[in-house]
């Protein structure tokens, strides 16, 4: 073999391995207790998202908005709640401002290494939804009801992400299939 011909090849290999080896950022839910995953959802880095919930009281609708950092961090930058009564903040030491859709408490600022939500029952009415951009993902389509659903960011290199994906997607088809 010709020397371009080996530098050819060493390239295309370094050149896939690069790709192979390039972070995928994804939000990771799962179970608090049995760590089961439910759902990764592929991020930017600095992605935002909301959760969306109506509260049980007040049958309102609540927007708690996050950020995610750099070390994986969540980020709570604000909240949203167009009524004010049972169980909604009443004193509040951050930014707080009156909108046409309610009340807005921002520059919150809270870092958290995960969060806890627990998917609430259908009766309830709460409809928790995780918002990424345009999606919405209620959380009753990967949690069932009273599910304590563990909210992470967390960071892969892309080959190893699509290797663990597809090996979940297999294992899913051959369970349906000897379930039949």
């Amino acid at each position: 073999m010709t020397q371009q011909k080996t530098a050819l090849i060493l390239s295309v290999i370094l050149v896939i391995l690069a790709l192979l080896l390039m972070p995928v950022h994804y939000l990771e839910m799962s179970h608090q207790e049995q760590k089961i995953v439910f759902q990764r959802i592929l991020v930017y880095p600095d992605a935002t998202f909301s959760i969306r919930y109506t509260h049980s009281v007040m049958k309102t609708p609540v927007y708690e908005h996050y950020r995610t950092l750099p070390d994986g961090r969540l980020l709570l930058t604000e909240t949203e709640f167009s009524s004010h009564g049972a169980g909604l903040p009443e004193t509040n030491s951050n930014k707080f401002e009156m909108t046409c859709k309610g009340f807005r408490i921002y520059d919150i600022n809270q870092p958290f290494d995960f969060i806890v939500y627990r998917t609430a029952p259908v009766e309830t009415g709460a409809n928790m939804t995780l918002i990424v951009g345009e999606q919405e993902y209620p959380f009753l389509s990967f949690s069932q009801e009273r599910t304590p659903v563990r909210i992470t960011k967390k960071r892969n290199p892309v080959g190893m992400y699509r290797i663990r994906e597809g090996s979940e997607w297999l294992m899913k088809r051959i369970i349906q299939k000897t379930t039949r």
